[in-house]
């Protein structure tokens, strides 16, 4: 559903079904949409990066999945991470993100969710998520409005991939950003009618707190850092 027939259902079921000047009102609706500015997928992308890096987060755009690859790996050789968690997810798997961060970088523990949930496994990803340097998930959406995305917890990603490493990198198409939350809507709606997950998260940044003092601290509550790798192209 789109923006405008989710806001005509909105305002039909306030009025009423059999409210007259239905016709009328969805002819309006149409003019006030149409004359709306449509952005571009590059103003999208332009925006939710500076939305993004002005919540304190960091943007990386990568052009291709193997740029996307090569610049991963530096940041965990340049780093000395230790360990990673990844999320079970299909694109991963398509990359060969496991495989390829492990021949490279033998040193550095990989630790995959599987696919096949069971409490045991859910257990070892929280000890693992916990001693891990970063968490790496795939993110649903990214809003352009502000900066955020919204992520999935469900078997195949726990949310302790995104509230215990130090660093949270989230993985996110360029396809996948939307102008603002209310086009996601009935998606999330959707989704969250079904049992693939337990729960969305909307992240705008890395974690803060204010409460003592009013001094603001970054890390108290989540990850210090908060990374956002946009890909552009598939392959």
């Amino acid at each position: 559903m789109s923006a405008r027939d989710e806001l005509f259902t909105r305002l039909k079921a306030d009025r009423g079904d059999d409210a007259p000047g239905d016709a009328a009102l969805a002819a309006e609706l149409d003019r006030v949409f149409a004359a709306l500015p449509v952005p571009s997928r590059e103003g999208l992308l332009q925006r939710f990066v500076e939305r993004l890096n002005e919540a304190g987060g960091e943007a990386r755009v990568h052009e291709s999945v193997e740029h996307f690859l090569g610049w991963l790996i530096g940041e965990l050789r340049d780093s000395g991470a230790a360990s990673v968690v990844l999320a079970s997810h299909k694109d991963f798997a398509e990359m060969g993100l496991s495989t390829k961060i492990s021949a490279t970088l033998p040193a550095l523990r990989v630790h995959e969710l599987p696919a096949a949930f069971s409490a045991e496994a859910h257990s070892a990803m929280i000890a693992e998520a916990e001693a891990a340097a970063m968490g790496i998930g795939r993110a649903l959406a990214g809003f352009a409005d502000s900066g955020a995305i919204a992520i999935l917890s469900s078997r195949n990603e726990s949310r302790s991939l995104s509230l215990l490493p130090e660093t949270h990198l989230a993985v996110l198409r360029e396809a996948d950003i939307l102008p603002d939350l209310g086009n996601f809507s009935h998606e999330m709606t959707e989704l969250l009618k079904t049992d693939k997950t337990s729960a969305i998260t909307l992240v705008g940044g890395p974690s803060k707190t204010a409460d003592i003092e009013k001094v603001l601290v970054t890390g108290v509550h989540g990850p210090r850092r908060f990374l956002v790798a946009v890909i552009r192209k598939s392959a």
